[in-house]
């Protein structure tokens, strides 16, 4: 089935959203290539920020969060999905930010502290 005749036949079970549509063509796009245009994208354009991996996950996380939508007949579940990629990948767009949460820990980054004492951190 080609990706045009699914996301018809996706489109159909709900009318005019435009969600399956949109989680088809970022489908298409990631299947051709892993650098992609965020034209291509349109609302999706913010998976265009995260690598490969990441991708992946979050396409099969909107595709799952879809079909729960539409068999529910609640779109929440979806948009606090889509609400939470998408904070994902505007902390993945900061060079900064990205290196915190990707660096990999070493003894280095951890120091010994002592146990607190009763009474709060005020010593004598």
């Amino acid at each position: 089935m080609s990706v045009t005749a699914a996301a018809q036949r996706f489109s159909a079970l709900d009318g005019a959203t435009p969600m399956p549509a949109q989680l088809f063509a970022a489908e298409a796009v990631s299947a051709r290539t892993d650098t992609l245009s965020r034209m291509e994208l349109g609302d999706l354009a913010w998976l265009a920020e995260l690598d490969v991996d990441d991708r992946a996950e979050a396409v099969a996380e909107i595709r799952d969060a879809l079909a729960m939508a539409m068999n529910s007949k609640d779109s929440a579940p979806l948009r606090n999905m889509l609400h939470a990629w998408a904070a994902t990948a505007t902390v993945m767009r900061d060079p900064l930010r990205r290196a915190v949460h990707t660096h990999r820990a070493d003894d280095s980054d951890f120091v010994d502290v002592e146990i607190p004492r009763r009474g709060g951190d005020v010593r004598p």
